[in-house]
């Protein structure tokens, strides 16, 4: 009866042993996990997505839900004249995150939500006070970020989704309707950053204006562009991209000596690709300017009929001239797409915005900052 009783109460505490054990580990379980979702605002479009995080492990556990939808703000100040957004542009732009918002609602519960706005944020007079009514209207903060921190979360994220890449030499370009980024922390002197005022949407509407010699705020495409106006606006673009020079001869003598994998990300890339070599994960620049030549000829309308998406339409053959003369520029042969956006770095680390890895990814050895 005793031996009895003793097994009993042996049994019973490595009954409450496991028990407070397993409760630990979903305890611990559940405080690693977050449900996070991100509103990137961009220039030309507005990127949504709600995932899972391991906050613990730093990584990305399943994307309940993602989207892009075509949001034309920097279009909207290309055509203003007092350098503010619209009214339809301010209202299309929120009513497009209020559907967003609701559909990811429906697919998953939302523990934090917070958004970033670039560079037509940055450049609108009325930025900061339309997305102050966003805030208020959703629930959530969104911060302007400077195009130096969104080339930063641009190389984050590339770092995070390129397997065994931590030696591995590199630069990352992201395009957008207002600007672009190219950044490497692989030189020798450390982080080194080059931006641009140029981006796609903006050499667009220098294209219609001073190629096709047409009216921007009337005439909204370039197409059918022509395949004699390619080199005409092939030149237009050398003229108009212009980078800091001191870094520009960084970034260039970097690819020179070291042949660097460029990794692009974003819309651009991608939407290139597609067209470009639609069944790989890179393109090349003999590739591209052959692409933009044979798709000079065509109207909006036979560009549809080819699978290329209504609300994009005007931007594809115009993107492929622009990114040309930027890997001309850099004496780029080949670009590797990743399926990435700024926005992965960030939805993993959560809403700081990482400053103190900005400050020490700024400095080299010497302690000497390279962002110039």
């Amino acid at each position: 009866m005793r031996k009895t009783t003793i097994l009993a109460v042996l049994l019973l505490i490595f009954t409450c042993i496991t028990s407070s054990a397993n409760a630990g580990v979903l305890t611990l379980k559940k405080r690693c996990t977050v449900n996070r979702a991100l509103f990137d605002i961009g220039s030309g479009a507005t990127k949504f997505k709600l995932v899972q995080v391991d906050t613990c492990k730093h990584k990305i556990l399943q994307t309940y839900f993602k989207k892009d939808v075509s949001v034309p703000y920097q279009e909207s100040l290309n055509n203003a004249k007092d350098g503010n957004f619209s009214p339809e542009v301010i209202q299309l732009g929120f009513d497009t995150l209020k559907a967003l918002k609701a559909k990811a609602e429906g697919v998953a519960p939302i523990d934090e939500a917070f958004g970033l706005a670039t560079a037509a944020f940055r450049k609108a007079k009325n930025g900061p006070a339309v997305l102050e009514k966003f805030e208020q209207g959703l629930g959530i903060s969104i911060e302007i970020i400077s195009q130096e921190m969104e080339a930063i979360l641009g190389l984050r994220s590339a770092r995070f989704s390129e397997k065994d890449s931590a030696n591995k030499h590199i630069l990352v370009w992201d395009i957008g309707g207002g600007s672009q980024q190219i950044i490497t922390d692989t030189h020798q002197d450390g982080l080194v950053y080059v931006g641009g005022g140029m981006g796609a949407e903006t050499f667009e509407k220098m294209l219609i204006e001073i190629i096709k010699n047409n009216d921007s705020s009337i005439v909204e495409s370039p197409n059918p562009i022509g395949p004699d106006n390619i080199q005409p606006a092939i030149q237009l673009a050398h003229t108009l991209v212009s980078f800091p020079a001191k870094n520009s001869l960084r970034i260039f003598q970097y690819e020179q000596n070291y042949n660097p994998k460029v990794i692009g990300i974003g819309s651009v890339h991608k939407s290139i690709l597609k067209l470009v070599n639609p069944r790989k994960t890179s393109y090349k620049k003999a590739d591209l300017l052959q692409a933009a030549t044979r798709y000079s000829s065509k109207s909006d309308a036979e560009l549809i009929q080819m699978g290329i998406k209504p609300d994009f339409v005007d931007h594809e053959v115009s993107n492929m001239i622009f990114v040309y003369a930027v890997m001309d520029t850099f004496n780029i042969n080949e670009v590797h797409v990743m399926n990435v956006n700024p926005i992965d770095a960030l939805i993993i680390e959560g809403q700081k915005l990482l400053e103190s890895d900005i400050d020490k990814l700024h400095k080299d050895k010497e302690g000497k900052k390279q962002l110039l």
